[in-house]
Parts: C-alpha cells; structure tokens; sequence
C-alpha cells in the first residue's frame, strides 16, 4: 500500500503490482523455508520464485469485526 501510494507499483492485465524478488535466497533456501510460497506463486500467478519476482498487490487478509446489524 506505502509503495502504491507513492507511484511505485507496475501495471498489469491483474492490476497493480510490486514485485517480490526472492531469487536472492536461491532455490534450495525457498524451497525448504517458503515451500507453500513458491506454490502458491506457480498455481495462482504461474511465476517459480526461484527465476522470477512474485506480484503483489495489497489486500485485506480478514476481518476483526464490525457492525452489527
């Protein structure tokens, strides 16, 4: 959210993105400490993390209540 409020994000055809690179930590280390990371990369975006950075974009991961009503 800090980076797209100051421009810092790409554009996509799923919106815009940061990008998350990893490749850094190499495949042996992603894949024994971020193993679902790099699963969850293949299957939703069709990115491997160990050759390429993951797009993200903010979201709301749940809720804490609310109104009721």
């Amino acid at each position: 959210w800090h980076e797209w409020r100051k421009g810092n994000t790409i554009s996509t055809p799923r919106g815009d993105v940061v990008y998350l690179d990893l490749r850094h930590l190499g495949e042996k280390k992603l894949h024994e400490r971020l193993p679902f990371i790099c699963e969850l990369a293949k299957a939703y975006v069709g990115v491997d993390p160990v050759k390429e950075p993951i797009p993200v974009r903010p979201t709301a991961h749940y809720t804490m209540g609310g109104i009721e009503t």
